[in-house]
């Protein structure tokens, strides 16, 4: 085997265990974060748990940690207010307790919800102000399917103009394309400028 072919079956395998880790369920180590969750952070989990995987820590070993930091956390935070707050002393290795505390909090984030773990990760103003804009682009969304159909609805109706078009040049080899695009608008009751846009004049055509 040459070296080229070595190198393009290493990127080979690498891609498909890049491809196998995302399509996995998520748990915290595995799998891919759910679309509510910010794009930047989507990028960060995935960038963390390759380097931290490269780097020889296994995913049980990961999501030890990850339990580990979590509960910590947890207990932190019930015992903000006291006076002697409690002393930890972590498994989890001191060089990736950033990294790991990271993929903690996603993990957090994801089992306590869409609404409630937007606010944990970004804060609860930029929370609802990003799921009031993602209710109104889904309102919008619906109502243009509603009002235009769907993909796969205007695909369908393209492909009439288009044999309307066909119909009446068969019919009538004398019409002008400009005659039948006004015939197939006034049948469609759209314009005549979107019906050129979906068909082509029958007498090119190829």
């Amino acid at each position: 085997m040459s070296e080229n072919d070595s190198l393009r079956a290493e990127l080979t395998r690498n891609f498909e265990l890049l491809q196998w880790r995302s399509e996995q369920e998520y748990d915290g180590v595995l799998g891919t974060l759910p679309e509510w969750m910010p794009k930047n952070f989507h990028s960060e989990f995935s960038s963390i748990r390759t380097r931290l995987l490269n780097e020889g820590y296994s995913v049980s070993d990961l999501h030890l940690y990850i339990a580990e930091v979590i509960e910590i956390n947890n207990i932190a935070a019930a015992n903000a207010e006291s006076e002697n707050p409690p002393t930890f002393h972590p498994y989890t290795p001191s060089n990736i307790w950033g990294d790991i505390t990271t993929l903690g909090c996603l993990q957090k984030a994801f089992q306590l919800g869409e609404e409630q773990g937007l606010i944990s990760l970004i804060g609860e103003a930029l929370a609802k102000s990003t799921m009031r804009g993602r209710k109104v682009l889904k309102g919008a969304a619906k109502g243009h399917e509603a009002t235009h159909g769907d993909a796969q609805q205007k695909a369908e109706e393209w492909c009439k103009y288009q044999a309307e078009v066909d119909r009446l040049a068969h019919e009538n080899p004398r019409l002008s394309f400009i005659e039948m695009k006004r015939k197939a608008a006034r049948k469609f009751d759209v314009s005549e400028s979107t019906i050129k846009r979906h068909t082509q004049n029958p007498k090119r055509k190829k």
